[in-house]
């Protein structure tokens, strides 16, 4: 979270100064929710919560199963990470 604050400019829903935030328990289990589900919706549907749009995926922590749905796309690879973006077309509105 903290290279996407410095280097891109860019607000990140996680970074090593989460407790500071308002509800940071929520944060913390929002985000292990998401590197840990398979289901695209619910990978949106969180992303959509932090108004997100990227993902930042460290290779040795495995990549998360929503990746390889049509909402998401690879914007950038290296042997250590790896950053997919969420389409603007992929939304999940509640009714």
């Amino acid at each position: 979270g903290n290279y996407i604050k410095t280097i891109g400019q860019r607000a990140n829903v996680i970074d090593s100064s989460f407790l500071m935030v308002a509800r940071p328990r929520e944060r913390f289990l929002d985000v292990k929710r998401l590197f840990t589900t398979t289901l695209e919706i619910e990978a949106v549907e969180i992303l959509d919560k932090y108004t997100a749009t990227y993902v930042f995926i460290r290779k040795n922590q495995g990549i998360p199963g929503f990746v390889k749905g049509n909402c998401f796309s690879k914007e950038y690879e290296n042997n250590e990470v790896l950053i997919y973006s969420k389409s603007s077309l992929c939304r999940v509105r509640k009714i």
